[in-house]
């Protein structure tokens, strides 16, 4: 299930393939290769402004990345489980007579209580 939901945004540099990270104990920003967690388009051109301010380093390859809500294993399962019961009740001409996201989350809960978890490895590669 792809998703175009843009979450927030990042400051990226592009020479040295780095993020922009700010350290509220210090109060100055630093290039480090690991993500930040996303924040407002404005705040990352501030931050990058800040960086520019700084006088650290003339770095001004900097670019705002969006960044895209990821579904999880269980929102993936779901859509996919409410996509294949639409169709099965559409081929027996049954009508459920509930949205698609009440759908989900019955279903969602459902799979709670079968005790559907994700995978050590899908936990793995999600980190």
């Amino acid at each position: 299930m792809a998703t175009n939901k843009i979450i927030g945004f990042r400051a990226y540099h592009h020479d040295t393939d780095c993020y922009l990270h700010f350290d509220a104990v210090t109060g100055r920003n630093f290039l480090a290769v690991t993500k930040p967690d996303p924040i407002s388009r404005p705040d990352a051109h501030r931050r990058i402004a800040a960086w520019l301010e700084q006088g650290d380093e003339n770095f001004d390859d900097f670019s705002v990345d969006p960044v895209f809500h990821e579904p999880t294993p269980m929102e993936k399962t779901t859509s996919e489980l409410t996509d294949l019961l639409q169709t099965l009740c559409n081929r027996n001409g049954l009508k459920l007579g509930l949205t698609r996201e009440q759908i989900e989350a019955k279903l969602a809960e459902e799979l709670v209580q079968f005790g559907a978890s994700p995978v050590v490895d899908q936990i793995n590669r999600l980190r």
